[in-house]
C-alpha cells in the first residue's frame, strides 16, 4: 500500500493498520529487553514465539494483583524509554514516513504512556484493559496520533477493537469512562495485527481492550502517543513530559541560532563546526 492510501484510510476511518511496518529483529530485541526486566536476568531468546512464551510463563505462573499489574506495565513502558527502546520503534522507515506526511518532521512522543499486559480471565483487575473510550477523554489533544503495537502474543487474541468513523462524532458523550449511548450501525473491527504491524487511529476514535478467548494466556502491547511539538495543543498533555525525537531543517536552523530572536552569537567559525546540530542525521 501506499503512503498516500494509509493517509486515506486513516482520514476516512480514524485509523489504519500498517502491515509489517516493524523489522522484526527489532521486535525480538525489544521483547528481550523486556523479559530482562520481568525475569531480573540476562534473556537471549532467538524467536518472537519463544519470547511470548516465556512472557505468558511470567505471568501464569505468580499472583497477579491489580497492583503489581499496573506497577509491571508502568516499568516496563519506563524501561523502554530509558533502553531508547521507543524511540527506535517509532522511528522505523515506514512508520516515520507516514506519522510525518501527517504532523510533519517536528515530532516528540509522550513518556509516561502505557506498556498493557491483558491476562485471560483477569480483565476487572487490570486497569489498563479498557472498555470503550476516546483518548480526548483523558486529555489527549486531536493533534496527537496513537499508536499501538503488539509485542508479546501467539495468536491476534485479545488485541484491540475500533469503531470505524467514531472520529467524526466528535467528543463523545460519556460517565464513569464509558459512552452513555452509540449511534446504531456502528460498525466495530477488531485490529487483527500480526507481529510486526502497528495501528495509528485518532485522539477522537473510539476503540477498546478486547478479551483474550483462551485460558491462562498473556500477551503484551505497547501504546504510545506522537505529536508535532510546534502544533497548537487543545489537550491536557503538557502535564505530562514528552521526549523530542525528529526535528524539520527549520527547527534545527533555529537550535543552532539558539535564541528566540534568532540572532547569531556563534562567531568563530571552530565553535560552529562545534555545534551538535551541525551533523544532525535526518531520520
Amino acid at each position: 500500500m501506499k503512503i498516500n492510501e494509509y493517509l486515506q484510510n486513516f482520514t476516512n476511518d480514524g485509523f489504519v493498520k500498517i502491515e509489517n511496518a516493524i523489522n522484526k529483529k527489532l521486535i525480538l530485541k525489544v521483547n528481550n529487553s523486556i523479559l530482562n526486566v520481568l525475569n531480573e536476568k540476562k534473556n537471549n531468546f532467538n524467536s518472537l514465539d519463544q519470547t511470548s512464551g516465556a512472557f505468558k510463563k511470567i505471568f501464569i505462573s505468580r499472583k497477579n494483583n491489580n497492583l503489581d499489574l499496573f506497577n509491571a506495565q508502568k516499568n516496563i513502558y519506563r524501561h523502554l524509554d530509558e533502553q531508547g527502546c521507543l524511540e527506535d520503534l517509532i522511528s522505523s522507515e515506514k512508520i516515520h514516513q507516514i506519522i510525518s506526511k501527517m504532523l510533519g518532521s517536528d515530532l516528540e512522543y509522550q513518556k509516561q504512556n502505557e506498556f498493557i499486559i491483558n491476562i485471560s480471565k483477569k480483565e476487572k483487575q487490570n486497569y489498563l484493559f479498557k472498555k470503550f473510550h476516546q483518548e480526548v477523554w483523558s486529555g489527549a489533544s486531536t493533534n496527537t496520533i496513537l499508536i499501538w503495537i503488539p509485542l508479546f502474543q501467539q495468536s491476534t487474541n485479545g488485541q484491540m477493537k475500533l469503531v470505524q468513523n467514531s472520529h467524526i462524532w466528535g467528543h463523545i458523550p460519556h460517565h464513569d469512562k464509558e459512552p452513555i449511548k452509540i449511534p446504531k450501525g456502528a460498525k466495530y473491527l477488531e485490529s487483527n495485527c500480526k507481529i510486526g504491524d502497528v495501528i495509528l487511529f485518532h485522539a477522537l476514535t473510539l476503540h477498546s481492550s478486547s478479551p483474550l478467548k483462551k485460558n491462562n494466556d498473556v500477551v503484551g502491547r505497547l501504546s504510545m502517543a506522537v505529536r508535532n511539538f510546534k502544533y497548537p495543543k487543545n489537550g491536557i498533555e503538557d502535564l505530562n513530559d514528552w521526549k523530542k525525537y525528529s526535528y524539520s531543517p527549520n527547527t534545527i536552523i533555529e537550535k543552532k541560532l539558539g535564541n528566540p530572536y534568532l540572532s547569531p552569537f556563534r562567531l568563530s567559525f571552530q565553535n560552529i563546526l562545534k555545534h551538535p546540530l551541525r551533523k544532525y542525521k535526518f531520520k
